[in-house]
């Protein structure tokens, strides 16, 4: 939950429950910024830090997501996901109602839909909370 956090970029300091991150987990990032969708205000988001890329890569995660238009802003936004890309991490931005997810512990369901000429891989994604 970064959703407190007024300073950008949000770094390690930041995140309350590092230790109970393992291999595999799938990270998501709830800002709250997906009640902006729609607004100019989308566009100035929270971003994450290179500092805690780095670290989730170190912790060899399965997924990042985020609830927000991207992990990073600007030039940050295409280098941290062909960063984590390379390391075999998948990215999910621009989730939703990440507020109903109350436990740390949670199954994720990813189905990827079919969609011709995006550069992205638009999916429907699922919490069971």
């Amino acid at each position: 939950d970064i959703s407190n956090f007024k300073e950008s970029p949000i770094t390690l300091k930041h995140i309350k429950n590092k230790d109970s991150i393992k291999e595999d987990d799938f990270v998501f990032f709830r800002s709250g910024w997906s009640k902006y969708l729609g607004d100019e205000k989308y566009f100035d988001h929270p971003e994450i830090s290179f500092e805690v890329i780095e670290w989730l890569t170190k912790k060899k995660i399965n997924m990042v997501g985020i609830d927000a238009l991207g992990l990073g802003k600007g030039k940050n936004h295409g280098a941290y996901d062909r960063y984590l890309a390379g390391k075999g991490i998948y990215i999910i931005e621009n989730l939703t109602n990440l507020d109903f997810i109350k436990n740390e512990t949670f199954k994720v369901c990813c189905f990827p839909l079919t969609v011709d000429n995006l550069e992205a891989i638009p999916a429907r994604v699922l919490v069971e909370v």
